[in-house]
């Protein structure tokens, strides 16, 4: 019984089992990834992309402040929820686009400071003007194309909009249908011959359950940011028996067993201990060492309601110096590192991972705590950015974002609440960068305009004018999936356009 209990914590999953794992995989040529960055609770993503073209009424950014209350000040109440002018970080006028847009000032460079050494990391505006980062606008889960009319009349829609769990899971799967089962994660990787390790799933979490990365062949496995693989513990060693323990569990995994649920539980179990035992030597070699250096960019935590901008050095949420997102990253690179290296064994030519910032649900707080969320996030996407260019993977990986929907534009007196569409990004050196894709709204409350495909409604919720299936689409096309099977991935993609520009075919 504990053998039993201890084993079952660090399954790969009974999804894994089959032929899938049994099977000898070719690989494609090359090796890629995708890392998805979940932000938890919903991106308040208006206030990262904000027009910047002139402070003149009637100008883009005017617009954006009035529907936002006001610059924010956290001397008036209720406060707004703009951004200053000039605290915004001018990314210039992108192709495509008839004005300027500046980034929240949380989206700076910041340098990391090791053994009196400083060492500079890129920030997204950094990335964005090496045309290595991409933003996709006002992108959101939809059934097929709907503007505000149609909304009103009735089209079909995402159901449950608003929900936490319903959007995130939309955005996992792909689809707004709710009778798909899979992520389309796993979905794209039960098309794609990742090679290597069969016992390695090509899909793997450094931040628990995803139903992103579930497929019919294919489930997670999950791994921790600070210890990696999960190993069974006090099985080896003088101490408290562990070897007496080992063998003991070696003895009743040696014994056959007529009942099918009893063998599929021993080979699980085997499985898991023999891949358990391969990772966490190639993590410990040298193959599994990253050297970029890293630190928690913090110093005096600010005072609740004292935060001003822009002062990108204040990376930390109350008395908490740490940065989950980074740690998170921080595995992944290793395990990619680890990944691309043929002696370590592992050697996987398809890869997607999923990592997980958690505190984006700013109802309350949002000036003091969305521009630390956003701190953390250019920290560790800029670690990592470095990470991946010391292991000569920045052409090889793409690192970008999902959230459960946007942010209302108007306050409810202390933040935001939850809405619909909204920014999201991509990073890596596949990216055709430096341009917004989509349609960047025009940020006011009951838009209807049809030509400009500008809809919203009375609190500045917007309606998508980009599909996730979309964006999801481009990333998953990149990766391997055929164009052939791309509808089968994504079932409403042939209800638009199809998939962006913001990576190769």
């Amino acid at each position: 019984a504990l053998c039993a209990g201890a084993g079952a914590a660090l399954m790969p999953g009974l999804g894994l089992i089959g032929q899938a794992l049994a099977s000898t995989r070719g690989g494609l040529p090359g090796y890629k990834a995708l890392v998805c960055v979940y932000l938890a609770g919903g991106n308040d993503s208006f206030n990262l992309l904000v027009p910047r073209d002139s402070i003149n009424p009637g100008s883009r950014y005017s617009t954006y402040r009035d529907s936002r209350g006001g610059v924010y000040n956290a001397n008036t109440n209720p406060f707004g929820l703009a951004l200053d002018f000039n605290a915004l970080l001018d990314i210039g006028t992108p192709p495509g686009q008839a004005i300027a847009f500046g980034l929240h000032p949380q989206a700076a460079d910041y340098v990391v400071t090791r053994n009196g050494q400083n060492y500079n990391h890129p920030g997204l505006a950094t990335l964005f003007a090496q045309q290595r980062l991409a933003f996709v606008a006002n992108v959101g889960p939809l059934v097929q194309p709907t503007s505000l009319t149609q909304f009103n009349a009735g089209a079909p829609i995402p159901p449950q909009l608003y929900s936490h769990s319903d959007q995130e899971l939309q955005w996992n799967l792909g689809t707004t249908s709710a009778s798909v089962q899979h992520g389309w994660g796993g979905r794209a990787m039960d098309l794609i011959d990742p090679g290597g390790l069969p016992i390695l799933s090509p899909c793997i979490s450094v931040a628990g359950n995803t139903r992103y990365q579930v497929g019919s062949s294919v489930f997670p496995y999950q791994m921790s940011p600070s210890t990696g693989v999960t190993q069974l513990t006090n099985f080896t060693g003088g101490f408290n028996f562990g070897d007496q323990r080992r063998a003991a569990l070696d003895e009743l995994l040696a014994q056959s067993s007529p009942h099918l649920l009893t063998q599929e539980y021993r080979a699980v179990l085997s499985r898991s201990r023999q891949l358990a035992s391969l990772l966490q030597a190639a993590l410990n070699s040298s193959a599994g060492r990253i050297t970029t250096p890293y630190d928690y960019v913090g110093g005096t935590p600010p005072n609740p309601g004292a935060y001003s901008y822009p002062n990108a050095n204040v990376r930390v949420l109350g008395n908490d110096y740490s940065n989950q997102l980074l740690d998170q990253l921080r595995m992944v690179a290793r395990m990619i590192k680890v990944s691309r290296d043929p002696v370590a064994g592992v050697d996987q030519s398809r890869q997607i991972y999923y990592v997980r910032l958690d505190g984006f649900d700013t109802h309350g707080d949002q000036m003091d705590l969305h521009p630390l969320l956003l701190g953390r996030l250019t920290q560790a996407i800029g670690w990592f950015w470095q990470a991946m260019g010391e292991i000569n993977a920045q052409n090889d990986v793409t690192l970008f974002t999902m959230s459960d929907f946007g942010r209302t534009l108007s306050s409810n007196g202390d933040g935001t609440d939850h809405a619909w569409g909204g920014v999201q990004f991509a990073v890596g050196g596949a990216v055709s960068g430096g341009q917004i894709y989509g349609r960047y709204p025009r940020l006011v409350a009951n838009a209807n305009n049809d030509a400009e495909q500008d809809w919203s409604f009375g609190r500045g919720q917007y309606i998508p004018s980009t599909a996730s299936d979309q964006m999801a689409a481009t990333l998953a096309r990149w990766l391997g999936v055929g164009a052939g099977d791309l509808a089968t991935v994504f079932p409403n993609l042939g209800n638009f356009s199809g998939p962006l520009g913001f990576l190769p075919a």
